[in-house]
């Protein structure tokens, strides 16, 4: 019978030119002594700034205080985010709006600028709806869902 033939075991070659990779313990230990050696200098360094701030107080500017003692300004908008919607909805040319209704105010504010609006009971089928006005009218036209599951 063949016995099966063992691999011989010779030592592993030392490196060679061929695999020229740089490496060796030695550039090793050397490259890392040199980055401890950076690190601690840094270290001291950092501490030495830290100490210079401690010296320099914080200042507050003079125009915080005087700033404090203003009456706000409250801004105001002729148009809440829903109107802006609707309106923007307009210039694109949308045509209708097919709703499960849930969101009032953007569906109230389409509807104001003229859009008509359809409400239905589920989303599946108001999108069913919409794809069919599409489809047989040309025009353009949205399908808005409520927040939440369901």
């Amino acid at each position: 019978m063949n016995e099966p033939q063992r691999p011989s075991r010779t030592p592993a070659p030392a490196q060679t030119a061929a695999d020229d990779s740089g490496l060796s313990r030695r550039s090793f230990v050397a490259t890392g002594a040199a980055g401890v050696g950076a690190a601690a200098l840094f270290a001291q360094e950092a501490r030495a700034a830290a100490a210079d701030r401690e010296d320099r107080p914080i200042s507050v500017p003079d125009e915080i205080p005087r700033t404090r003692n203003e009456a706000p300004d409250p801004a105001e908008f002729p148009m809440n985010g829903a109107q802006v919607f609707a309106r923007a909805c307009a210039d694109e040319g949308l045509e209708a709006l097919f709703c499960a209704p849930g969101n009032y105010q953007v569906i109230n504010a389409i509807a104001a600028e003229g859009i008509p609006t359809y409400g239905g009971r589920t989303e599946g089928g108001m999108c069913a709806a919409a794809d069919g006005f599409i489809r047989v009218t040309g025009e353009g036209a949205a399908c808005s869902g409520t927040e939440g599951p369901g």
